[in-house]
């Protein structure tokens, strides 16, 4: 049974310890007269105002602030009996007077990190007919959404193929991983039996099994936070396994507002038929360390549509619609 104690801090700590490498949880609780939740069940303690909530575990590096994970330098852990936090997290707590910026979203580089992957490629052309390949259409339409977000210096772009290679589907959340990306987009273009289906479709990641398997799976394949985890590739503990059922759970629902957010956006900058938001199982959204969305831009299998998909001008209105998505989620995840 769950037990929650609600608590306001009134005690006055020493702010630094270990040689201005940190600062305890008490002088950030009574600097900002914030309430705390300690949850014993799970470890898990948030910090909330009428405004923000953040979502602390001991011995992450990371930290939750309104949903959105920020990775840190350093683990949170007790220190002398005193639960301390690492310097970086002064960078993304949003009433830090080193934090000024009007965007609060950002990881410790000031940037907004964003994996575009391009589906298929090299040897895998991905879904053919009416004389298109997927790999062609989806790596031209993740270029111009590119060129688009470089005007925007608050997000950061990286790319898991800039040219037509093969890249194994396992690389592309390593991508995501390596680059402490805060969302991944996939980018494909979609097939039927039926050749008058049409339509965009935006899928994020489904629940379908135990998130506590999704986390040993993720760790094993990709070290995730080394920092904490190390080399691990045997099977997680109750703690870790904890660790991680927040994350995803975080994850998922970021995932679908971003869904949501590029449905939107289709609907307004392109004008063809949004299908809808939907949940799949899709290995890249499965195995990405951060929220992630696939988007189905159309189908190659209507003639219509595949004509509409190898215009310049029509791959420019999907590339607006998702940079326009994109800029939205990097000011709504404070």
């Amino acid at each position: 049974m769950k037990k929650t104690f609600l608590i306001l801090v009134l005690c006055s700590v020493a702010s630094l310890v270990s040689a201005g490498s940190f600062i305890t949880l008490g002088e950030i609780v009574k600097r900002h007269s914030l309430r705390i939740e300690q949850n014993l069940a799970n470890s898990l303690i948030t910090l909330k105002s009428p405004t923000t909530t953040i979502n602390l575990l001991p011995n992450l590096a990371g930290c939750t602030i309104n949903g959105q994970y920020y990775n840190l330098d350093e683990p949170i852990c007790y220190r002398g009996g005193r639960l301390t936090l690492p310097l970086s997290f002064l960078k993304v707590f949003p009433w830090s007077t080193s934090n000024k910026s009007k965007n609060t979203n950002k990881i410790a580089d000031g940037q907004f990190r964003v994996v575009l992957d391009a589906g298929h490629g090299g040897k895998d052309p991905g879904a053919m007919a009416n004389g298109v390949r997927e790999k062609d259409i989806v790596f031209a339409i993740v270029k111009k959404v590119g060129i688009l977000l470089s005007k925007y210096a608050n997000i950061k772009v990286f790319y898991t193929r800039d040219t037509d290679v093969f890249v194994p589907l396992s690389g592309r959340g390593l991508k995501a991983n390596r680059e402490g990306a805060d969302l991944f987009v996939s980018v494909h273009a979609n097939a039927s039996a039926s050749a008058s289906v049409h339509g965009a479709d935006f899928y994020y990641v489904s629940a379908t099994y135990d998130d506590w398997e999704r986390a040993g799976e993720m760790n094993k394949k990709y070290c995730l936070n080394k920092r904490f985890f190390g080399e691990m590739d045997s099977s997680l503990t109750l703690y870790e396994r904890r660790v991680y059922h927040f994350l995803n759970k975080q994850h998922r629902a970021m995932a679908k507002t971003f869904a949501s957010i590029l449905s939107d956006c289709f609907k307004l900058d392109v004008g063809n038929v949004v299908r809808g938001v939907r949940q799949a199982r899709f290995h890249v959204l499965r195995m990405s360390p951060c929220p992630a969305v696939l988007i189905e831009t159309g189908f190659l299998t209507n003639k219509q549509e595949a004509k509409l998909l190898v215009s310049d001008e029509y791959q420019q209105k999907i590339a607006q619609a998702i940079t326009d998505a994109i800029v939205r989620a990097s000011y709504y995840w404070k």
